[in-house]
């Protein structure tokens, strides 16, 4: 009911529009990719830990205009920011993991 419009004939009474679903779902694959991207960059200058700090203050910001969002332009911004951080994370988990359980094996 938030985000949608009236509309009659919909079991709930609202219709929440499609081009706005479609841009919710195109924002975080926008942002995993520019998250992926930023992280290629700042992993190398800034380590893997501060890069996962970095990431869950994305994901935290993104949640949060989330979930203050009265309207569907302020919950795209928080869903594109959320998917930044995520996308940071996808990128060097698999080698911070590696890493880690190549250390516990060779010890």
């Amino acid at each position: 009911m938030q985000y949608g419009i009236p509309f009659p004939s919909a079991p709930g009474g609202y219709l929440v529009p499609a081009r706005w679903q479609s841009g919710w779902n195109a924002a975080v694959c926008g942002g995993d990719a520019i998250g992926c991207l930023v992280a290629i960059y700042l992993l190398n200058r800034a380590g893997r830990k501060p890069l996962i700090w970095i990431g869950c203050i994305f994901n935290v910001v993104g949640i949060g205009l989330q979930q203050a969002s009265h309207e569907w332009k302020m919950f795209l911004v928080g869903r594109f920011i959320n998917a930044i951080g995520f996308g940071m994370v996808y990128t060097f988990s698999p080698v911070w993991k590696s890493q880690a359980v190549l250390k516990s094996f060779l010890m």
